[in-house]
């Protein structure tokens, strides 16, 4: 039998235990697609979360006999806005101490003068009440936006009533340049926003194809460090280290096998979440140069978890032992790696790791030339150190092994 067939037979051997294993089948399949599911679910829709806020108004227009109700407008355009679920209370106490309970995001205290003040042409102060943390400031943030742009809207409004008035009844050369200064100070700076978005990114089906690439990249960094870090132990455990090192099989052939396995539980989990996150949405550039260049990059980040675990190997006695360093390493990874949680959202140092990691660099740019557009060339340009970092990790994690392995031999 030549070595190629000893590898492929040996691999062959593995991947039959899949079906065989309830567990394996559980982390390969299910557990990929309960969580993707469970992600989708919570956030598979680009739509901002909306802000419960508590108002409390102690406004009388009555007070100036106003035939309209300013703060009415206010709450009502708040409500239009989607942005907000608006809760009316009858006290500044019960905002205040709602918003300190974490019941309510934030709140709004509409000061006894608000009507009168607007239309006399004053200028009322309204009190944002948030905690502090950064949710709170999230909330209180969009709230101070939204209230500021009322109060915009509305002196444009007021300017532009005015501007009607003074072109009607003054000297045309003045009221000219009374109306551009009018206008100046109603909109001093015109600010035109130009957002640039992924196409696919700024749908429910770009996030959906996100989470899909996360989820992925998820299994790659369970299914490589378990078989990276297994290598051994696993085979020590059962007693059959022995006879297939005593076979034509050498130490190589075995890690080759043993690699090949990985790849290919790796492929079955990517191809499962793949065409599930379809049925559920997701959307993809599938163009056949993207596609290609897509699965490269997917299974060099696997190769370099299947390398990583190799590296750690020596320090796996037990079947126990490769469970705590498997889970020590995946689970932080996957939170602070930029892997399910996008990398805009962590903190610097964190944002740092993920751009240093050769997983979750090469992750990024699966999704760069996915989602966001780039062509395969700048994608493979952005992974080069991480495509330079898997070979050499890989490289020196089989010589660990190798040499783990022969002196398991001189036994």
């Amino acid at each position: 039998m030549g070595r190629l067939s000893r590898i492929l037979s040996e691999s062959y051997v593995l991947v039959k235990m899949f079906p065989r294993s309830k567990s394996l089948l559980f982390w390969i399949i299910g557990f990929p697609l309960i969580f993707y599911g469970l992600t989708v679910a919570i956030w598979g829709s680009p739509t901002p979360p909306t802000i419960n806020v508590g108002v409390y108004s102690a406004d009388n227009p009555a007070a100036c006999n106003a035939t309209v109700n300013m703060t009415k407008v206010l709450v009502d355009a708040m409500k239009e806005s989607g942005l907000f679920k608006v809760h009316m209370y009858k006290s500044e106490g019960e905002v205040t101490g709602r918003v300190k309970h974490a019941r309510l995001d934030a709140g709004l205290i509409v000061p006894e003068n608000f009507t009168c003040a607007m239309l006399k042409g004053s200028a009322p102060e309204i009190v944002v009440v948030a905690v502090r943390s950064s949710w709170a400031n999230y909330s209180a943030t969009v709230l101070e936006s939204f209230v500021s742009s009322f109060g915009d809207n509305v002196r444009r409004m007021i300017v532009e009533n005015s501007t009607k008035y003074i072109m009607n009844y003054t000297n045309k050369t003045i009221a000219q340049q009374a109306v551009r200064w009018l206008r100046f100070i109603a909109e001093p700076v015109r600010v035109k926003a130009n957002v640039t978005v992924p196409p696919l990114l700024a749908t429910a089906g770009g996030v959906r194809a996100f989470y899909a690439l996360g989820m992925i990249g998820v299994e790659a960094l369970f299914i490589g460090l378990s078989v990276g870090v297994s290598s051994i132990v696993e085979r020590k455990s059962e007693g059959s280290l022995r006879m297939i090192l005593a076979s034509p099989m050498s130490g190589a052939d075995l890690l080759a096998a043993d690699t090949l396995s990985a790849l290919l539980g790796f492929g079955i989990s990517g191809v499962t979440i793949f065409l599930v996150s379809l049925a559920m949405g997701a959307r993809y550039d599938l163009s056949p140069g993207i596609l290609a260049v897509t699965v490269a990059l997917l299974l060099l980040g696997a190769l370099s978890m299947i390398g990583l675990g190799l590296l750690l190997a020596p320090l796996a006695r037990s079947s126990e032992a490769v469970t705590v360093i498997v889970n020590s390493i995946a689970f932080p990874a996957m939170f602070i790696g930029g892997i399910m949680i996008p990398k805009d959202f962590l903190p610097g140092w964190a944002a740092s790791f993920a751009e240093v990691f050769p997983h979750s660099r090469l992750l990024e740019a699966s999704r760069l030339v996915l989602i966001y557009g780039y062509t395969p060339a700048q994608a493979i340009r952005y992974a080069v150190p991480a495509i330079i970092a898997t070979i050499v990790i890989y490289v020196v994690g089989a010589l660990v092994v190798m040499r783990l392995l022969e002196k398991s031999q001189e036994y």
